[in-house]
């Protein structure tokens, strides 16, 4: 029997340029961000970008494009999982 599956997956790229500039694509979201660390959810695990003065300067949710400016140090990948609870779940867990 042959399965059939209508899952599309999505591609995760990352561009960097000159650590002054990072395009990524395959991103389901931004989970936090603040001017020296950005952690987001992505087809390869959570990403988190760390530096200074760090900028969201696009994020698409339709098309899973994100683009930040700022001086990036750090890149990481962690294989956590997304949590699907909301924040008083998290509270009373």
């Amino acid at each position: 029997m042959i399965e059939i599956s209508n899952k599309k997956e999505t591609v995760h790229n990352m561009v960097l340029e000159n650590r002054k500039k990072l395009s990524l694509t395959g991103i389901n979201d931004v989970n936090s961000f603040d001017n020296t660390q950005i952690t987001a959810f992505t087809e390869a695990g959570y990403l988190t970008i760390k530096g200074s003065s760090l900028h969201i300067s696009k994020f698409n949710t339709s098309n899973g494009e994100l683009n930040i400016t700022g001086k990036i140090d750090e890149l990481a990948y962690s294989n956590k999982q997304k949590s699907h609870l909301n924040f008083m779940e998290k509270i009373f867990k």
